[in-house]
């Protein structure tokens, strides 16, 4: 924490898409992760919230004070069939979104209307037309710590810019409107990926009238075939073999106020986490699983007494 708050690098919170996994935190801390990492200090640090599906208690105010950006995969959300985020509470307290890919969602017009679907089915307000485009441009921008030099059309940025070809009649964008808020509006619901004419980086055009200027796209088409199967394959979804069996199974949860014995380790089927004590140098290396110790939290860091290993991501 320290280096990258040193550093300034953001530090990235996979924060509770799935009610296993919100169940699980509060099940083991008797708190919510929202209200976890707040005790800890986690806010105050360069941080990122993604997903976020799951609100309860004061969560919404924390995120309020603490002003920190939630990254949001809508079009991914309802595709995985987790948890929708509780984007009308986002937005009620002015917490900043900002859109991310996750599985599948690199569409972003796609995913500025599952964003209003979910906004609809929560029978909360529209967001503005412009207030849309910002969760794609200058809110990610902002949340990656690069503002000062992406997300907006301003001097001394990065030219970055798409552009959308709005000619086709079928489209029905309303070329005839002087009204700046309803072509935007307009543009955004109904343009898709195929209506990109150009796409320019750093002033210099990379597709020019919906073609790949830098790349042969059919090397583009079989090497990004290529890490899809790739992806897939470290997800467990490999082609034509079934899905593949996570070596070691899952972590047992533990109850952090006795300690438990190999029986009840061994029984445990419930992903969770074990606690590893961290070792001295010069001790010896053998791992036993111990209860948590709760320290005194010191301002922008966890506990240094324990280190919590989640199934098989180290955190």
């Amino acid at each position: 924490l320290r280096y990258a708050n040193e550093l300034r690098i953001p530090i990235v919170v996979h924060l509770g898409e799935t009610r296993k996994g919100f169940e699980t935190v509060r099940k083991n801390f008797r708190r919510t992760i929202v209200q976890l990492l707040n005790e800890y200090h986690f806010f105050s640090l360069k941080i990122q919230l993604v997903h976020h599906s799951l609100l309860e208690g004061d969560d919404a105010d924390i995120l309020m004070t603490s002003k920190v950006p939630v990254i949001i995969s809508p079009q991914s959300a309802i595709l995985k069939e987790v948890e929708l985020p509780p984007v009308g509470d986002l937005l009620a307290r002015g917490i900043p979104i900002a859109f991310g890919t996750d599985w599948g969602g690199l569409n972003p017009f796609l995913n500025i209307r599952a964003f209003v679907a979910m906004v609809r089915a929560q029978n909360k307000p529209i967001p503005r037309a412009s207030e849309l485009l910002a969760m794609c441009t200058r809110n990610p921008a902002r949340a990656l710590g690069f503002h000062d030099e992406l997300g907006a059309i301003e001097a001394g940025k990065k030219a970055d810019m798409t552009f959308v070809d709005v000619a086709d009649t079928r489209s029905g964008l309303g070329l005839g409107s002087d009204n700046y808020a309803n072509l935007l509006n307009t543009v955004l619901l109904e343009s898709s990926s195929r209506d990109v004419s150009d796409v320019m980086i750093n002033g210099n055009f990379f597709v020019r009238k919906g073609t790949v200027l830098t790349y042969s796209e059919e090397d583009l088409l079989a090497d990004g075939n290529k890490l899809m199967a790739k992806l897939l394959d470290l997800g467990g979804e490999k082609n034509n073999s079934g899905p593949v069996e996570r070596k070691g199974g899952s972590a047992p949860i533990l109850d952090f106020e006795s300690s438990p014995t190999e029986e009840e380790i061994s029984e445990s089927t419930v992903e969770g986490f074990k606690i590893i004590p961290k070792l001295n140098e010069g001790a010896e290396t053998e791992k036993k699983i111990v209860p948590l110790r709760m320290d005194p939290p010191v301002p922008g860091e966890p506990p240094r007494t324990i280190k919590k290993v989640f199934g098989e991501d180290d955190v």
